[in-house]
C-alpha cells in the first residue's frame, strides 16, 4: 500500500468507503460529503491493484499550532494498511513539513471507539472528553479527544 494526495477525483469512492464504515454519516449526502473533504486535505491509501482503500485527513489546521487529523478504512483493509512507511510519511508531514508541535484526533464515544484505541496504539495520549460534544441523529455523545506532541512521536 501507499500513498497519495487526496484530490477531488477520490471523493466518490472515499463517500462510499465512508457510508459503509461510519454508519452514523450514512445519511450524508455526497454533495455534503464533498464540502467537507474539500475543506481537507490528506492523503488516499492505495492498494496495490490501484484500488482506494481510505483515507487520512487533516482538518483544524491552526498554523504553529495543531492539526485534526482523521482516518477512514474500508474494512476489507483495517488492520492490513497501517505500514511503517505509510505512518512515517503522514507524521513527516504533520511534524516536520507543517512544523506543528502536535496532531489532534478524536473518537465519538460508543460509535466509534475503535478510533482511540488507534490514536494510542500510534503514540498517541488521551486527553479528556467532550460531553455531548457531537450530534448525530440519534442523538447527542460524547466524544473522546487524543492528542500528540511531536516529541513524543516515535514516527519521526
Amino acid at each position: 500500500m501507499w500513498l497519495d494526495t487526496l484530490q477531488e477525483k477520490h471523493y466518490r469512492a472515499l463517500y462510499e468507503i465512508t457510508r459503509k464504515v461510519e454508519p452514523y454519516n450514512a445519511a450524508m449526502l455526497y454533495e455534503q460529503f464533498s464540502l467537507v473533504m474539500s475543506r481537507r486535505e490528506g492523503f488516499v491509501v492505495v492498494t496495490p491493484s490501484g484500488e482506494l482503500a481510505g483515507c487520512i485527513s487533516f482538518s483544524d489546521y491552526v498554523p504553529g499550532s495543531n492539526i485534526m487529523i482523521h482516518c477512514t478504512i474500508d474494512e476489507k483493509y483495517q488492520r492490513r494498511w497501517c505500514t511503517r512507511k505509510i505512518l512515517k510519511e503522514v507524521y513527516s508531514y504533520i511534524f516536520k513539513i507543517l512544523d506543528l508541535p502536535r496532531v489532534s484526533g478524536f473518537c465519538i464515544v460508543g460509535v466509534s471507539d475503535k478510533a482511540g484505541e488507534f490514536h494510542l496504539a500510534l503514540g498517541g495520549k488521551y486527553e479528556g472528553t467532550i460531553r455531548k460534544g457531537a450530534l448525530l441523529p440519534d442523538g447527542l455523545y460524547d466524544v473522546n479527544l487524543y492528542g500528540m506532541l511531536k516529541e513524543e512521536c516515535r514516527w519521526i
